[in-house]
């Protein structure tokens, strides 16, 4: 079976500069979710402060990851 995944940082890569999610991004994950590729939060941040982030892109509901705290968690 083949895996696809996109894994992203968030600070200077996902979010704008208001630390936000565009909507097209948003949507084009959310889009990529639904057809069967894992999307992967890495960050710095520990787990909480990624968890906002994890939320809205919806990782739970597609069985996606978060890696916390520079990869240690």
């Amino acid at each position: 079976m083949d895996y696809q995944m996109l894994v992203l940082d968030i600070d200077g890569t996902l979010v704008t500069s208001k630390k936000e999610i565009s909507p097209a991004t948003l949507d084009a994950l959310i889009s990529l979710e639904k057809q069967g590729f894992y999307i992967t939060i890495a960050s710095g941040r520990p787990t909480a402060g990624v968890r906002h982030v994890a939320e809205k892109l919806e990782l739970d509901k597609y069985g996606n990851f978060i890696v916390s705290f520079n990869g240690s968690r």
